[in-house]
């Protein structure tokens, strides 16, 4: 498992996927959604 965590704002935004190119579609978002909260992105791996 993998995640990562940005943390700034009074939001929280947790992002969970288990495909792989879900992993691809939440890096490009993390930027725009931690301009407004916490960002909690996990990655299952296989």
């Amino acid at each position: 498992m993998a995640y990562v965590a940005v943390e700034t704002g009074d939001e929280m935004f947790l992002c969970l996927h288990g495909e792989h190119t879900f992993s691809y579609l939440y890096r490009k978002m993390n930027p725009t959604l931690s301009e407004r909260g916490w960002v909690v992105i996990i990655s299952r791996g296989g």
